[in-house]
């Protein structure tokens, strides 16, 4: 049973390394079975031809959306809270040094922050910093 999969996969892994590059302009979306076959091709994440394939791909798709621009991300610090211990945030567990204000922003904080962000700013892309927030830290999936 194993074994017939195994080989019907390798087959299409097989046709798939061996074909050329389509171009970016003709990309298809795919579903997420489409991709199975690549993760059975021999040598996946080894530098081999299909792993070289993917970089080159992913190159001229990223040339292609944004060309040699540069974005930048603004952090959006949600909660300072953190039970973690890294030595590079100010935010920490145990820190308790000089202007370390430990807050939660409201939903209502939160909107005007990114406004501010984005009217104010100018800026576009946003990156929502959580910590470890106990009370942010959902188990079992979303709310």
């Amino acid at each position: 049973m194993f074994s017939d999969q195994y080989e019907s996969a390798w087959g299409q892994s097989l046709e798939l390394c061996c074909a050329q590059p389509s171009s970016v302009n003709v990309l298809q979306p795919l579903d997420a079975s489409d991709y199975v076959p690549l993760f059975w091709t021999e040598g996946f994440g080894l530098a081999a031809e299909l792993d070289r394939a993917i970089i080159a791909l992913s190159a001229e798709v990223k040339a292609a959306l944004y060309g040699s621009r540069i974005f930048v991300i603004a952090p959006l610090c949600v909660t300072s809270m953190c039970q973690e211990r890294c030595i590079c945030c100010n935010f920490r567990a145990g820190n308790k040094g000089v202007r370390v204000e430990r807050r939660r922003l409201t939903d209502d904080e939160l909107e005007n922050e990114a406004l501010y962000l984005i009217e104010e700013k100018g800026l576009r892309i946003f990156e929502q910093v959580y910590a470890t927030d106990p009370q942010l830290h959902f188990r079992g999936g979303l709310p």
